[in-house]
């Protein structure tokens, strides 16, 4: 029998361990249980009058990498209420508690930075978020990313007041309405005590999801304590907390702004058990914003923005976007989800992509590694901004390293009851490494029906040449100085 040399049979590994045909195909992550249970069922509770409205987040997020800060010391008590910096109480419309208190800590978180008095439009956010409309009754803070992600608000109250203005799922939401800032950003921090305390101190009302129900609620000194398994059905804002509140669950209570009116608990707010087994599970907050721009443009896929994901059984994993522009822009932010605590993010941008070889070539612009804090929702400035004109095509790719999680890639996709977005075709691809030929494509005509959750964020840019920002205004002044000197 003839033998194969040594060499030859190392190069034959070699070959096909590198190919294509053997590239690892990725693995789906698990929905969380109660965020299903939720929204198969749909059951509505009404405590005071008031429906709830609140549902768990789609997915666990990974936290391996989060470390609590230890020996700090906060004071016994502490009150946004004192400092002016929380926002008036909402009497939420119908299973609205989501959506007033997300737009109720962005007003709060204003009024920290000094930004001044502003009165969102809550039910903007109810009705025109997107989703199936059962979902403006059990929505949660991820929803209210998505909203913010696409740059859809917040709009003002006098833009789409209630009463008289959207009074139903996707009825008749105001169109062209230019949002009042753009909040784009969004982090969902775990339930450590230490972290909450810090955030209410430096951010200001943290958003988080907790059961209610009026057997639990001791009128007399406006306490609230849980210690069961019940799903979450609602949502408070975080303002403050009290080391030396008594509650039927022991000493020390989170102070929380509700959103069943003034008239309601201690003016509109409640002291919740440190011990109470439901808040604190999920949580989230939108720290930044960005001044108002009609020239502003957001490219996305993922109308309804992220919440799922999957991965190769590795903390590594790449995606790769593809869009073609149909007005000249400056390209100079992207935009896309941390699945776990101290995700690594690093992006490239190309001009172009042989889907048959695998092979990105034309660099057109890049962003060093960042490492996050808390999962979520970021915007990130390129190193080198660039401009471009309308019909060019242009591929995003984003390398995600999420520290003990094995599904790095931020995707939406059809799910009953909650999301029904529109997939796109021949615009994205996954792969374990994003070396050539270990692409995955998926999208409407492969069997992943999904999007990727990559947003591009720039400026309309007039010149019919693509000019880099200021060239235009330096070529001018050129131009007047050429004229008036010249023989």
């Amino acid at each position: 029998m003839r033998k194969i040399p040594i060499v030859l049979l190392i190069a034959f590994i070699y070959l096909i361990s590198s190919s294509s045909l053997f590239s690892a195909k990725f693995k789906r992550n698990s929905y969380n249980s109660s965020f299903l249970n939720t929204i198969r069922n749909d059951k509505v509770d009404i405590v005071d009058g008031y429906e709830t409205g609140g549902v768990a987040f789609p997915v666990k997020l990974g936290y391996k990498a989060f470390k609590s800060q230890k020996n700090v010391n906060f004071a016994d008590r502490f009150d946004l209420r004192d400092l002016g910096m929380v926002a008036p109480v909402e009497t939420q419309s119908s299973g609205g508690c989501w959506a007033y208190s997300s737009m109720s800590t962005v007003e709060s978180r204003l009024l920290m930075t000094g930004d001044g008095v502003y009165d969102f439009s809550d039910n903007n956010l109810k009705y025109c978020h997107g989703f199936f409309d059962s979902r403006s009754t059990n929505g949660n803070a991820w929803m209210t990313a998505a909203y913010f992600a696409r740059q859809s608000g917040p709009l003002l109250e006098a833009q789409d007041p209630y009463p008289g203005g959207t009074s139903q799922p996707g009825v008749n939401c105001p169109v062209g309405e230019p949002a009042t800032f753009f909040i784009r950003d969004a982090r969902y921090p775990p339930g450590d005590m230490n972290t909450i305390k810090q955030l209410v101190m430096d951010i200001g009302p943290v958003w988080s999801l907790m059961y209610i129900n009026t057997a639990y609620f001791n009128s007399a000194d406006n306490t609230y304590y849980y210690s069961g398994t019940h799903a979450v059905n609602h949502v408070l804002n975080i303002v403050g907390w009290d080391d030396n509140k008594v509650t039927a669950g022991g000493v020390g209570a989170w102070i929380c702004q509700n959103t069943y009116g003034a008239g309601w608990g201690e003016n509109g707010f409640v002291y919740v058990s440190y011990n109470d087994s439901q808040i604190l599970q999920y949580n989230a907050y939108y720290p930044t914003k960005t001044a108002y721009s009609s020239d502003s443009r957001v490219l996305l896929y993922d109308e309804l923005g992220n919440y799922f994901s999957v991965g190769y059984d590795q903390e590594s994993a790449v995606a790769l976007s593809k869009y073609t522009l149909t007005e000249n822009l400056f390209i100079e932010e992207i935009g896309t989800y941390a699945m776990a605590y101290g995700t690594t993010i690093e992006m490239e941008l190309y001009s172009s992509f042989d889907e048959a070889s695998g092979q990105l070539s034309g660099l057109l612009g890049s962003m060093s590694p960042h490492i996050t804090d808390h999962p979520g929702f970021y915007t990130f400035p390129l190193d080198n901004q660039f401009p471009l004109i309308a019909g060019q095509s242009f591929y995003v790719k984003v390398t995600y390293t999420t520290p003990g999680y094995d599904w790095p890639i931020p995707i939406e996709e059809f799910i009953d009851t909650y999301a029904d977005p529109t997939i796109e075709s021949d615009v994205a691809w996954v792969s374990e490494d994003g070396v050539a030929g270990n692409w995955e494509k998926i999208g409407a005509n492969t069997p992943d029906q999904m999007d990727l959750c990559i947003n591009v964020y720039g400026t309309y840019n007039p010149s019919t040449i693509p000019f880099p920002k200021g060239m235009v205004f330096f070529l001018f002044i050129a131009l007047i100085v050429f004229y008036k000197y010249r023989k």
